[in-house]
């Protein structure tokens, strides 16, 4: 391994920001901030952000399907591309991809709406992307859930390959 090669920088980021193993959804992670300031949401008093350290590499290239309450931002840091497969409830799906080649149509930052059911990949399983991500309001236990989305054949796009959704999907969900 080459100290730039990226299962080099990845491992460098592991260990410099104490990156843990990720359960259900996978990846690498660790808590950044959690924001003083609270807002309340229905009966639910959240902090009004927190943000983590995430990243995907050639051990944990995928970040399975789940569904956050809350915006969910993520700007890369280094690394990348990411391919972003975000479903909404009307049962659309949308593919954006994080990485620093705008010119070729990638964005340095995605952002996933509220209810908006997520998964992510590596589009090179061997490399890796170091990602911020902002939450807000703030992460909670309760504001997430474990499930791939159903896209109806009139909704499935043509760039969509059969099997994506279950290759997506966490085996710790089914």
């Amino acid at each position: 391994m080459t100290p730039d090669s990226p299962s080099a920088r990845a491992l460098h980021w592991r260990r410099a920001l104490h990156l843990e193993p990720l359960p259900v959804e996978s990846g690498w992670w660790a808590p950044r901030s959690r924001s003083e300031l609270a807002v309340t949401e229905g009966k639910d008093t959240l902090a009004a952000h927190n943000s983590i350290f995430y990243l995907l590499d050639a051990e944990r290239p995928v970040n399975y399907w789940h569904r956050l309450a809350s915006d969910d931002i993520h700007v890369l840091i280094e690394g990348g591309p990411v391919e972003y497969l975000l479903a909404t409830d009307a049962g659309t799906v949308e593919r954006h991809v994080l990485g620093t080649d705008v010119d070729a149509g990638e964005q340095p930052m995605v952002v996933c709406p509220a209810g908006t059911t997520k998964a992510l990949r590596l589009m090179d399983p061997r490399g890796y992307a170091l990602i911020g991500s902002v939450v807000t309001p703030g992460w909670a236990p309760d504001h997430v859930r474990f499930v791939a989305p159903t896209i109806p054949d009139e909704h499935r796009p043509v760039w969509l390959e059969p099997g994506t959704i279950t290759a997506l999907t966490s085996p710790d969900t089914v």
